[in-house]
């Protein structure tokens, strides 16, 4: 199996990230207590857990620009001209974001001179040559002239949360082109978002028209072309030449670390929590798994429940050998009535009479950890449990749905720690 890179650019999606949760008023935005604007830093940290639980790098890096002027600007001092200024609650968040991503896990990388762009496309090329699987993520179409076996751009779109995974036969099937003719595609029909010119008057329907009839752009601009087309598209020779190069992303890049250096490094938890702690991001908090076990309880492992429990309503867990209830089967099983809490294996619990008949007595309640799970697990060694009255799954689902269902989440949502078993983001190797 060979080895993952991921890819980011990183400017590409906090502007994504801060404008898909911006409503044009800054008193809208998402802030800490002390102020600081997070929204940008929210969705992106929802984001990246999401794309890491479902690719699992084995390498990463996301990329900055450095906001300084790069070699395109040497070559067209116009390159970028006219954009928007930058929101003062989005600048602000640039730092924050680049330490988030500290927590994360990822390694970052700016260099003055050259693009996002530029320090994916070469990472990418090298990380191809070298046999790794590349996955690209932003939001620039740019870097579809990246797609190549093994390399792969995820294009964000409405914000973050829908992604659309560009090959070489998706683009085909979306353009009708293939990654090669992009920078063609941008010399003909330019880039307002860059400030690149491309032939006035020529569109993307036009531009992909000549492409598919003469490949590129070298050949359209030799081919005899009739009427108004081919008069501007003479005039415009060298513009369109200038502007191919300008959306050619560099590839050739060197970098003062090997690619062992920015192998991926999991979530530092504790510096996650105080990371999200600082800023307020609640939610994001409550999802971070404990990372020890604090029992704050005592118990007694038993042959016998002592009847003295029977007098109460009750706390019943199982402990199961799999996650699956259907297939799994019981080890053991604990009962607390508050003040006394005890286990008892499966082997004594089915000889325990007196403890399977006050489990089908109606007259006293019994919380459980997870009510179908306890029913059907019962039913297999033809238990009955009867007044289930609470199920902290369920219950914790109505007040915080998006909280993973897992038991770790769930206590630690309630303050108790325990052993998270199954993150799939802290990979053991």
């Amino acid at each position: 199996m060979s080895k993952k890179l991921m890819l980011i650019d990183g400017n590409s999606l906090l502007f994504r990230a801060f404008y898909g949760t911006f409503r044009g008023d800054s008193t809208s935005i998402m802030r800490a207590k002390n102020g600081a604007a997070t929204n940008a830093i929210y969705a992106l940290a929802n984001m990246l857990n999401k794309v890491v639980q479902d690719s699992k790098p084995d390498y990463a890096l996301v990329a900055f620009d450095t906001g300084s002027k790069t070699f395109r600007h040497d070559k067209y001092p116009d390159y970028k001209a006219g954009r928007k200024e930058t929101p003062v609650d989005l600048i602000a968040q640039f730092p924050l974001a680049e330490e988030l991503l500290e927590c994360l896990g990822f390694n970052t990388y700016k260099s003055d001179g050259y693009e996002a762009d530029d320090i994916i496309g070469s990472l990418a090329k090298k990380g191809q040559e070298e046999g790794y699987e590349v996955n690209i993520y932003s939001g620039d179409r740019d870097l579809l002239q990246l797609i190549d076996k093994n390399i792969v751009v995820n294009l964000t779109k409405k914000g973050l949360s829908d992604i659309k995974k560009m090959d070489e036969k998706e683009l085909y099937d979306e353009l009708g082109i293939a990654p090669r003719q992009i920078i063609d595609l941008k010399g003909l029909m330019g880039d307002s978002s860059d400030n690149i010119p491309g032939i006035k008057g020529v569109g993307e329907k036009t531009a992909l028209k000549l492409l598919k009839e003469y490949d590129n752009l070298d050949n359209i601009l030799s081919a005899k072309i009739d009427g108004k087309l081919g008069e501007k598209i003479k005039e415009s020779r060298d513009i369109a030449l200038e502007s191919k190069d300008l959306a050619t992303i560099y590839t050739k890049m060197s970098f003062p670390f090997k690619m062992e250096d920015i192998k991926f490094r999991y979530y530092e938890c504790e510096k996650l929590r105080e990371f999200y702690k600082k800023y307020d991001l609640n939610s994001l908090l409550k999802k971070l798994p404990p990372q020890e076990i604090v029992l704050d309880f005592d118990y007694e492992e038993v042959e016998v429940i002592p009847s003295e429990v029977f007098n109460t309503n009750s706390a019943i867990i199982m402990e199961m050998m799999e996650d699956n209830y259907h297939i799994g089967n019981i080890i053991g099983i604990g009962i607390s009535n508050g003040k006394m809490t005890y286990f008892i294996s499966l082997e004594n619990f089915i000889k325990d009479k007196a403890f399977i008949k006050y489990l089908g007595n109606e007259k006293y309640e019994k919380y459980c950890y997870d009510a179908k799970r306890t029913i059907v697990a019962l039913n297999k060694y033809g238990i009955t449990i009867n007044n289930l009255a609470f199920d902290l799954p369920l219950a914790t689902y109505l007040m915080e749905p998006s909280l993973k269902e897992d038991p770790a989440n769930i206590y630690n949502y309630y303050g108790k720690n325990i052993e998270f078993l199954s993150n799939i983001y802290i990979r053991k190797e």
